[in-house]
């Protein structure tokens, strides 16, 4: 990528082409002398499927590797040098090359230094006291308000008992002075709840007042069987981005939705979430996980995708209020929802709804690598206001009288919060005050499960309800922290001969980051200790990592996604972090305009490569701008054709806009710009005498499909020609989340190996592949521009209509 600003002028952007103007900047790695004694921490170890996982159960940290690197860990025991370790790994190995094998061990201690699991010094973790003494309350992040415990409805698990309004409930006025006071505090979400909010005729207003006056996040909880006309009509003068509803579904048909809401209210929800999606709202649904409705979640969840759902979040029910009165008709044991959560897991993967519970324990475990999660973050980022005016801690522990911090009528919310006894104990409350998490090797990923579960299942059980009892639902918990780390330790594990010496891998590790909306209202008072607290399970949707910060290859189309947004954008704003050098000759460029050189972001020079002939059918994958289409029509005459494929409106727009330009200096015009994915090629088969591309199949979430529709297109004895980015070792799964590496062309890249093997498997088999450049070193991984060939055979070998 260039230095400094992006400058249009022609020459300097010509410049920027050549590789003698390039720098690759080094990163700062942890490097360990041959003498240096080398430390782990104390692990635990976990084997599946070829695949070591150690975790640092104190930490928190994990990491994954193969079987090599595992060798290599467990040899860094605070006994032994980078030296003895090396000479460990060559005696093991007799018969590999022991100057590469020390320079690979020595590669792979440097990059887990980096990933904090190996030292030359012991790893000592101080004493951890509890969150109170490691932070403090900072600003308030969120506030619950029950608008009215009145409901039109009388759910059999509803936790408030909600029916009649209560006595002397808050005017709306008042509700706005506290919303008033709370941003003053920090509130930058709110959540309305009930009863049901819709049942009030303020509603509206005070929707309106948060959201477009005051600018804030809403989530409204609602049952969506109120919404008439004008009730549509109302929320449609005051919907927007800011507002967010979350629907009660409890099964994909009314005889199991009705046992627990009433007589007709499926279809009456259901009308509700129709009418909401027909006006552009489209609504959480939450389903509470009961015994009528435990067999059919999966059935649910298929059944919302086809309502146009996009999030599912799924409740376990509390044993509070009807819930508790219910108990035995609706609770289902934790080893059942463990098997119910399994399953979904499974279905999801197959369909567009997100599953919110898995995603947000999914942050949990992946973010951050020392950071300990002790408990939900009631009391210091969130409370909750009932109807009447008195605060809790949170919106389940709402209208306990054991909870109560006092009523804002009396006091202003600020001194509730930071001064009730009750609120400063539940800051006192801790993971490590719980007997069963104190020894679980999970303790500080899961961080001890729900407050108001944990009080209220014991007070059924035991007639007095306590914050540090386990859990309920604590082997579920477990189960799921068990299958998300082994499934983030497997990301991108590809199956591969392992039975001698084979390079040390790190698969996937801990990141390093935090998402932004972690712990914005909590500040550090222990500077050796990170200590956060995660999200409610009420409303989970806030605690999935946001589209805007993370990338997410593990969801169909999201690669997708992200970098269509990401480039759309680049067509009409040049950036100048995505320029590299091409080796473009200066003559090939003198017929295209200063547009099109803003626009391309490629890494080679595959037209220049390719040996065109005069009157070819060219495609280009991911045209871009069309620069390299314009090369190699300028190449072609006016006999051949170039077709560009991109996915992009904008790019295309712009590309055709200029081929005008262009057709005018050459006085003919053989470019055609179509758009389209080029994992499903807008193209006949045997229909293309060569492809190229620049620095755009690392960009897809499946390079094998783009390279199968390669192999589709080309005509007997065609061929292609590739430039891309390339890696010295597989990018681990926590690089590949980050969006900007995706679009700098860096967490989609393979390994040279694996490249080229995509493109022999697509049926190429003479395929060939040639390093260019050194392009980027991130963290302990070298990216390289490599361009590579392959010729389709000249005569069918399968005997599929692609192979002509």
């Amino acid at each position: 990528m260039a230095q400094g600003c992006c400058d249009t002028g022609r020459e300097e952007r010509i410049k920027q082409y050549r590789l003698d103007h390039w720098d690759v900047k080094t990163p700062d790695l942890k490097s360990f002398g041959p003498d240096s004694i080398l430390y782990s921490p104390q692990y635990i170890e976990k084997r599946k499927n070829g695949i070591s996982l150690f975790i640092d159960p104190k930490l928190p940290n994990w990491i994954s590797v193969n079987h090599t690197g595992a060798e290599i860990l467990r040899l860094c025991d605070g006994k032994r040098t980078l030296s003895d370790i090396q000479d460990a790994i060559c005696k093991r190995y007799k018969n590999s090359d022991k100057e590469l094998v020390r320079s690979e061990v020595s590669d792979f201690v440097s990059a887990t230094g980096l990933l904090e699991f190996v030292s030359d010094r012991k790893f000592g973790i101080p004493e951890y006291p509890g969150r109170s003494k490691a932070i403090a309350p900072y600003k308030l992040d969120e506030l619950w308000i029950y608008y009215t415990l009145a409901c039109n409805l009388r759910c059999k698990h509803c936790l408030v008992s909600a029916g009649s309004s209560l006595k002397k409930e808050l005017t709306d006025e008042e509700i706005k002075g506290i919303v008033d006071e709370s941003i003053k505090l920090g509130v930058r979400r709110f959540y309305i709840t009930g009863g049901e909010p819709f049942i009030r005729s303020g509603i509206f207003e005070l929707i309106k007042y948060i959201t477009k006056v005051k600018k804030r996040e809403l989530i409204v909880l609602t049952n969506a069987t109120l919404f008439d006309d004008g009730k549509i009509a109302a929320l449609k003068k005051v919907m927007g981005p800011k507002l967010i509803l979350q629907v009660s579904l409890e099964g994909p048909n009314a005889e199991i939705h009705d046992k627990l809401r009433g007589k007709g209210s499926f279809d009456a929800a259901i009308n509700g979430i129709k009418r909401l999606t027909g006006i552009g709202i489209v609504p959480i649904v939450s389903t509470a996980i009961s015994k009528f409705n435990e067999k059919e979640i999966p059935k649910t969840s298929r059944f919302l995708s086809k309502l146009g759902i996009k999030e599912h979040n799924l409740l376990w029910m509390h044993a509070k209020g009807r819930g508790a009165s219910n108990a035995d008709e609706l609770f289902v044991p934790s080893e059942n929802i463990s098997r119910v959560m399994k399953n979904l897991k499974k279905s999801y993967k197959e369909q567009e709804v997100i599953l919110d519970n898995i995603e947000s324990l999914k942050v949990r475990i992946r973010a951050k690598r020392g950071r300990k999660n002790d408990l939900c973050n009631n009391c210091y980022e969130k409370i909750c206001v009932n109807s009447d005016g008195h605060v809790y801690p949170c919106a389940s522990l709402n209208g306990d009288l054991n909870f109560d911090s006092g009523s804002v009528r009396k006091k202003s919310l600020k001194d509730i919060w930071l001064g009730s006894k009750v609120m400063v104990k539940g800051r006192q409350n801790t993971v490590h005050n719980k007997p069963e998490c104190r020894d679980c090797y999970l303790e500080y990923f899961c961080g001890g499960g729900c407050t108001s579960h944990s009080y209220y299942a014991s007070e059924v059980k035991t007639g007095k309800g306590s914050v540090t009892a386990c859990d309920p639902y604590c082997s579920t918990y477990k189960g799921l922290f068990e299958d998300i780390i082994w499934e983030l330790a497997s990301e991108g594990v590809v199956k591969r001969d392992e039975s001698g010496y084979t390079t040390p891998l790190i698969y996937n590790a801990m990141d390093s980051k935090i998402p932004s909306h972690f712990g914005a209202g909590i500040k550090s008072i222990d500077k050796k200790l990170e200590v956060g607290c995660y999200h409610c399970s009420c409303v989970l949707s806030v605690d999935v990592e946001d589209d805007e910060e993370v990338c997410k290859p593990e969801i169909k189309g999201h690669v997708t996604k992200t970098v269509k947004k990401k480039f759309s954008k680049a067509a009409n704003a040049p950036v100048a972090d995505y320029y590299c050098p091409t080796g473009y000759d200066p003559k090939e460029l003198e017929h295209i305009p200063n547009e099109v050189l803003e626009v391309s972001y490629g890494c080679g020079n595959p037209a220049a490569l390719a040996d065109i002939k005069k009157g070819e059918t060219i495609l280009d994958l991911g045209a871009g701008g069309g620069i390299d289409c314009f090369i190699a029509a300028r190449k072609l005459g006016r006999k051949g054709k170039v077709i560009g494929i991109d996915m992009t409106d904008e790019m295309v727009d712009k590309a055709t806009a200029n081929a005008e330009k262009v057709a005018k200096v050459l006085g003919y015009n053989v470019v055609e710009f179509r758009k389209g994915n080029i994992m499903e090629l807008p193209v006949d088969d045997n229909s293309v005498d060569l492809v190229i591309s620049n620095c755009v199949i690392n960009l897809t979430e499946d390079k094998t499909k783009v390279l199968d529709e390669v192999y589709r297109i080309l005509k007997p004895g065609g061929r292609f020609i590739i430039s891309d980015i390339v890696s010295d070792k597989p990018v681990p799964g926590y690089l590949k989340r980050d969006k900007e590496l995706w679009n700098a062309c860096l967490s989609g890249a393979l390994t040279d190996r694996r490249f080229k093997e995509a493109a022999e498997k697509a049926g190429f088999p003479d395929v060939q592949l040639t390093k260019n450049y050194l392009y980027k070193k991130v963290e302990y991984i070298q990216f390289y521009s490599v361009t590579m060939k392959g010729t389709k055979p000249a005569k069918a070998e399968c005997g599929c209509c692609a192979c002509g």
